[in-house]
């Protein structure tokens, strides 16, 4: 009971900080950013076609991160070995920079086997700095390489000014983005139908384990991660702004995964996906969910492909709270539970606190984020 008390207070609490936060539907359509529900920072820039951009973080002097927290959205996709890969979405806005600091974003990486599927929905640009073959005969669309400013580099950083000239170049290729046709929907109300979802623990590897903790004051899910030089758990910085990376929605997405010829790398799909289960962590309330890409009147008609979108289990769609939204694409029936603290194995149901281990799709690696 003190529990569920605790967890009333909280709903009772957000509720009152987002009935205090402005309302959006009085702005004129065009000035909202349909992938956040908020205010465009620079509405010229909707007329742009989304970039998304790979992110390494490994090895460990690729961190901190240079610009991933101007992404509206963010697709953490594992890669191999324990690793996992961030691909920013930018659109509607560009990273900024404080006066002293070269405006870059990186260091940027490589593709993987499944995000030709992921750009497709979007109907963005990738940029990438060079991609294996295995990668290649996927058919990569919308391609812009990039290799740093002396052309051989392996994890260069990107210059703003360069961004913007791709974006200039892709704006004259492609048609704009129609903005009603890739809206989502957005609600700073709470849902029905949640539980307590105060923080939780992604763990991929025992080098590789993030943590995203809910600030009630601020609204916001922050990240923090440990790395192959440090185990323990260190605010995950963006140098550009100097801030702890944070997203209003923290999301479990339940994707298929395929092996691949190889027998050693996986694709995996996000195209035409009738439902599939998702987890939405937002003002500390967590949501078991759909997610859905299916064609409907809209890809029909207009023949374009439009974001993932979430739904209830009755078909309704579920709204995601305004501002930015950090996505982590796992295996449909990978395990979770709540523990009782952060970095906790120890089981507590009621607690809030929720961990992920990570269960690879290679037989090889299914123990692979439980080892000490």
């Amino acid at each position: 009971m003190k529990k569920q008390r605790k967890f009333l207070g909280l709903l009772l609490a957000v509720l009152m900080i987002n009935l205090m936060l402005p309302t959006f539907t009085a702005m004129g359509q065009t000035e909202i950013n349909p992938l956040t529900g908020l205010a465009a920072a620079e509405p010229d820039r909707l007329g742009y076609p989304p970039f998304l951009i790979p992110f390494s973080r490994y090895p460990d002097v690729n961190r901190p991160t240079m610009g991933l927290s101007a992404a509206p959205w963010v697709f953490e996709l594992y890669v191999n070995a324990g690793e996992s890969r961030p691909y920013g979405l930018f659109y509607g806005e560009l990273p900024r920079a404080a006066a002293d600091i070269v405006p870059v974003i990186g260091a940027i990486s490589s593709a993987i086997p499944g995000v030709e599927s992921l750009r497709k929905q979007y109907q963005a640009v990738l940029v990438t700095t060079g991609n294996s073959d295995f990668v290649l005969a996927e058919g990569l669309m919308n391609l812009e390489n990039w290799y740093g400013e002396k052309g051989n580099e392996k994890y260069p950083d990107l210059p703003l000014q360069r961004l913007e000239a791709m974006m200039e170049k892709w704006r004259g290729r492609l048609s704009a983005p129609d903005l009603e046709g890739i809206k989502i929907p957005f609600d700073l109300a709470l849902p029905a139908n949640g539980i307590a979802g105060k923080a939780l623990t992604v763990r991929y590897a025992s080098f590789n384990e993030i943590f995203w903790e809910f600030d009630l004051t601020q609204g916001q899910y922050f990240r923090s991660q440990n790395s192959n030089a440090d185990p323990t758990h260190q605010k995950d910085m963006d140098v550009l702004t100097n801030q702890q990376i944070a997203a209003q929605n923290v999301i479990i997405l339940f994707a298929d995964h395929s092996i691949m010829a190889d027998k050693i790398h996986f694709t995996v799909n996000f195209n035409f996906v009738e439902r599939n289960p998702a987890i939405i962590f937002r003002d500390g309330v967590r949501y078991d969910v759909f997610w859905t890409t299916k064609s409907e009147s809209y890809e029909r008609e207009m023949e374009k492909m439009r974001p993932i979108r979430f739904i209830t289990a009755d078909g309704e769609p579920f709204p995601l709270k305004p501002g930015k939204s950090w996505v982590h694409v796992f295996q449909p029936g990978n395990d979770n539970y709540e523990v009782e603290a952060l970095g906790s194995n120890l089981k507590s149901a009621g607690s809030g606190i929720w961990k992920f281990p990570y269960i690879s799709i290679k037989p090889e690696e299914k123990t692979l984020s439980d080892q000490p």
